[in-house]
């Protein structure tokens, strides 16, 4: 490998860190479609297998076999240990979010998340911007989130939803329909909160 062709690639894997340290600050703002470029794993993964080797071009022969075998088996534990404490933090949420109804401004997703003894489903806004699309902060509807029937929470359990205008109505497995009226603009309710978590039967909050 020539020094001309070690230094472009350095070149790639310092221009992969760069794109993953703008795309994780673009996710961070709610830009979901910045998220698969900033997961560090595997972008970081690559950029640095790439800079190794890169690495092992400009060095003497003799040294690169022994240098290769440290540095890739190193890599790999700084990975694993990357990953295990990352998820240890929730820094990546292991539940993907789920499109649950559609507007004409805006989408929206469904958090499954694990509380305690039982799975929560919270509601949250997304807008339709295309590649611009990002996340709202702000919940604008929790439930209990029960597969099954005949537990005494029908009346806690998310059936369906659909947005009408500026309203978000959510419908319970019992049949009951709640309304809460959000701004499209901000993505954050306007009115209080659907809230069919706190109280359910046979859990507190």
């Amino acid at each position: 490998m020539g020094r001309r062709t070690a230094v472009v690639m350095l070149a790639v894997a310092a221009g992969a860190v760069v794109v993953t340290v703008a795309a994780a600050v673009a996710a961070h703002a709610g830009y979901v479609a910045f998220e698969p470029l900033a997961h560090p794993f595997l972008v970081g993964f690559g950029a640095a297998l790439v800079a190794i080797v890169a690495v092992l071009g400009l060095m003497p022969e003799s040294t690169r076999r022994l240098l290769t075998q440290t540095g890739i088996g190193l890599l790999g534990l700084a990975v694993g240990a990357a990953g295990v404490v990352s998820v240890s933090a929730e820094v990546y949420d292991p539940h993907t979010p789920t499109v649950v109804a559609s507007g004409p401004d805006v989408r929206v997703v469904a958090w499954q998340q694990d509380v305690i003894v039982r799975q929560e489903q919270t509601l949250r806004l997304r807008s339709r911007d295309g590649l611009l699309s990002r996340d709202g902060t702000a919940t604008v509807a929790c439930f209990v989130h029960d597969p099954y029937t005949g537990h005494g929470l029908d009346a806690w359990t998310l059936a369906s939803v659909t947005i009408v205008g500026n309203e978000m109505v959510a419908k319970t497995v019992d049949g009951q329909e709640r309304r809460v009226s959000f701004d499209p603009a901000t993505l954050r309710p306007t009115t209080p909160v659907i809230d069919r978590c706190t109280g359910a039967p046979g859990y507190s909050s």
